[in-house]
């Protein structure tokens, strides 16, 4: 008898004990499913306030390019309140002829990009906008983001200073040519003997009105090559006929350095604007001139590589540093900031021959180590 009470004892302590585990169990996952709620409250508000606060438009598309969201600078860029376009087709916000005839033609144009679009405001103003396009994966569930950034003002101002360059240049050129063109007649001894002290001031102006006048050239060169209204003529030419007329409109230079130019050149027959190419030519070799060691040499050679004609001018002066291969082909762009005023030039040349190369549907390149010379190099298609 007292052992059956004892076991049935035990029994009920026993339940207890179950129960309160089982309460602090329940408060304990209460707890934890508390905190949890209250983290992902916290990650949530904190990535809204993230979102709400982008200086950049971003608005968020379903998988059949339908709006589902946008952020408050995105609402500001295009004059609409998020819930007035909630649910309604992304050519609400772009132009048709941006868009393309389908969400593929869309996506294949945009996805995976940074590029430009033609946005249209609630006014229905189109604006330029910077825009890139990614996606996004929620539960299996496709969806894409457009960042946007009105660019609209930044094009405006850039083609005023554009326009404005371009109108002072114009302004300038004629009376600098005069200029120049009475200074060398002086320089000449053609109106009267000069003292020896004029005559070096003479030459002095001389040489500067001549290097103004081609920075003003090579700006109307580049501001016409990014505008695409630098003519163009193509026909089909000997690059032997290029390399030879480009030699000898260095020769003089190149005797007054003392450095001898070597051409070994194919007669190949390119399709190309023949005095365009020759300024590249002439460029590259007076840039030569101008980094070789007197009583050296330079090389110009050519050979066809897959369909392609490769010309090469090598010299074997200083040498460009690695850092700085990148960053030649750019506008202003000197290897020392003093060599414009040592070597000459306008920090424009090399950038006028990439695009003149590029006009041709070629590429342009150098090869290079400090100390040790240097090989630019265009390739242009054969036909």
């Amino acid at each position: 008898m007292f052992r059956t009470r004892l076991i049935n004892f035990t029994h009920l302590e026993t339940l207890h004990i179950q129960d309160r585990y089982r309460q602090k169990l329940l408060v304990l996952k209460q707890g934890e499913l508390e905190q949890v709620l209250n983290s992902l409250t916290t990650s949530e508000a904190y990535t809204r306030s993230i979102i709400n606060n982008m200086l950049v438009g971003l608005v968020t598309l379903s998988s059949q390019g339908c709006i589902d969201s946008l952020n408050p600078a995105a609402e500001k860029m295009f004059g609409y309140q998020a819930k007035e376009l909630i649910g309604q087709h992304i050519q609400a916000l772009f132009s048709k002829r941006s868009i393309g005839s389908s969400l593929e033609d869309f996506l294949k144009t945009y996805l995976g990009r940074i590029t430009e679009i033609n946005a249209i405001k609630k006014d229905g103003s189109i604006f330029l906008a910077e825009f890139s396009l990614s996606e996004f994966r929620v539960d299996h569930n496709i969806y894409y983001s457009g960042h946007l950034r009105d660019i609209s003002e930044q094009k405006e101002a850039e083609r005023a200073k554009t326009e404005f360059v371009a109108t002072v240049s114009h302004e300038l050129r004629t009376p600098l040519a005069s200029i120049s063109g009475s200074l060398s007649l002086l320089s000449a001894g053609f109106l009267g003997e000069l003292s020896i002290e004029s005559q070096e001031a003479v030459e002095i102006a001389e040489r500067n009105s001549k290097r103004l006048l081609n920075l003003i050239n090579d700006i109307l060169d580049y501001e016409r090559l990014e505008k695409g209204t630098l003519e163009m003529h193509f026909e089909e030419v000997s690059i032997l006929s290029i390399v030879s007329r480009a030699i000898e409109t260095i020769k003089v230079v190149a005797e007054k350095e003392e450095l001898k130019v070597e051409a070994h050149i194919s007669d190949t027959v390119v399709y190309a604007d023949e005095d365009r190419l020759a300024q590249v030519l002439v460029n590259l070799l007076s840039n030569a001139i101008k980094f070789s060691l007197p009583n050296g040499k330079i090389v110009v050679s050519s050979q066809q590589v897959n369909n392609k004609l490769e010309v090469k001018v090598i010299d074997f002066g200083r040498g460009i540093p690695t850092n700085f291969h990148g960053q030649i082909f750019e506008r202003f762009k000197q290897v020392e900031a003093n060599d414009s005023r040592k070597k000459g030039g306008t920090g424009l040349g090399l950038a006028i021959c990439k695009a003149i190369i590029e006009k041709h549907n070629g590429q342009i390149g150098v090869e290079s180590q400090e100390g040790q010379g240097s090989t630019f190099w265009f390739s242009l298609p054969l036909k």
